[in-house]
């Protein structure tokens, strides 16, 4: 086997085509033809998202990290958005013997809470605390970025039944400086994720 045909089984590109999570996009964006790919060899990154339409768009972003022994450790992050709302999910992988197993929470054990983004000294009321992840995996270098989000819900009224709660919901997510996004370094020694800084969102 040649040096180019070796280095095709390194890629991005290679270790996608055998990951069983595939990019497919929502039966209202239609086929794939509908879809923008980006393939970064070099950074060991790969994008695939859907040309938005009037209700939604669909991605998926997956990458690799590697650790002082040399080893791979795969990330998969998926995002949908409508007119109604966004969701987030990233999770982690490791490929061998033919078999993808989620180590998720073994290098990404983390468990977050509101006060962990919010950067007032005085916490809004316990039911606008109300929030979801977006886990950010990078485009180039090894850092991984936790951003916080609108709570992802069906039914706005349920949650809030109380006009005023929901507009003051809304306002907290739409004011400017209120929220830290976590910055996570990898540790290609230990083969884990570390907290490095927030930063201003």
């Amino acid at each position: 086997m040649g040096c180019a045909s070796l280095f095709a089984q390194t890629t991005i590109k290679y270790y996608y085509a055998l990951f069983p999570y595939q990019f497919k996009e929502s039966e209202a964006m239609g086929s794939m033809a509908n879809a923008d790919t980006i393939v970064d060899i070099k950074n060991a990154y790969l994008h695939i998202q859907s040309k938005p339409n009037d209700c939604c768009t669909d991605y998926i972003t997956f990458t690799f990290f590697k650790t002082q022994a040399g080893n791979k450790l795969f990330a998969y992050e998926k995002g949908a958005s409508t007119t109604a709302s966004d969701d987030y999910t990233t999770l982690f992988y490791t490929y061998r013997n033919d078999t993808w197993t989620n180590v998720t929470d073994s290098v990404f054990p983390f468990k977050f809470t509101f006060r962990d983004f919010y950067k007032p000294a005085t916490l809004p009321k316990a039911h606008l605390q109300q929030f979801q992840t977006h886990i950010e995996l990078p485009k180039t270098g090894t850092n991984v970025t936790v951003h916080v989000t609108e709570k992802n819900v069906m039914d706005w009224d349920e949650l809030f039944p109380e006009p005023e709660d929901l507009e003051a919901y809304e306002k907290l997510f739409t004011t400017k400086g209120l929220f830290y996004k976590l910055i996570y370094k990898w540790d290609k020694t230990t083969g884990t994720f570390k907290l490095k800084e927030k930063q201003p969102e």
